[in-house]
């Protein structure tokens, strides 16, 4: 069946499961980044040191970017136009929180995709006390908070939108399944 033959209510319910496949690899690389950054955080705390954070700062960057991609992204298929993921549309539970999510947004749109300078409060001075007077270009940390406690609420957050979309697909799969073109998965 040709896509452009279905109904507009059709293609508009397979173009929000083609949003919720595309978003599932997203979720799951943004729990995993959060899964890693959790466990090194765990590692530091036992051995009573920082660690190398550097990489650490990439993953809590690749979790907060990879989260918000479903949120920020659309685009044409064959069936139509496909929206981002609109967080009202969630079913919040106790793991989702509205609060959380918007925090995460802010931080990739202002901090970390972007650089708002406003967001980064600069302060620079000039240093009465040092050779030179040297300027300390003070500014906030754009990757602050990144505490244990903080991944941890991310790592909770991202677990349950993961969760989320895996059962969102999986129950809309049940409806769009007759409308997916068939063809044979294995070559034999």
């Amino acid at each position: 069946m040709e896509p452009q033959t279905l109904p507009k209510q059709v293609r508009k319910r397979i173009a929000y499961y083609y949003r919720l496949i595309a978003s599932e690899p997203d979720f799951k690389d943004a729990k995993r980044s959060a899964e890693y950054c959790m466990n090194k955080h765990n590692e530091y705390e036992e051995s009573g040191g920082d660690g190398d954070l550097l990489p650490l700062r990439a993953f809590y960057t690749t979790s907060i970017i990879s989260y918000c991609r479903p949120f920020n992204s659309a685009g044409q298929s064959n069936v139509g136009k496909v929206v981002s993921l609109d967080f009202e549309n969630i079913n919040k539970d106790n793991r989702i929180s509205l609060e959380v999510h918007e925090y995460i947004l802010h931080c990739r749109n202002k901090m970390l995709a972007h650089t708002d300078v406003g967001e980064l409060g600069l302060e620079p001075y000039v240093a009465t006390d040092l050779p030179g007077g040297m300027v300390i270009p003070l500014s906030n940390d754009p990757l602050a908070p990144f505490t244990a406690e903080y991944t941890m609420k991310t790592l909770d957050h991202f677990a349950g939108v993961y969760e989320w979309c895996v059962q969102a697909r999986y129950n809309l799969e049940q409806t769009v399944k007759q409308y997916l073109p068939k063809a044979p998965f294995l070559n034999e």
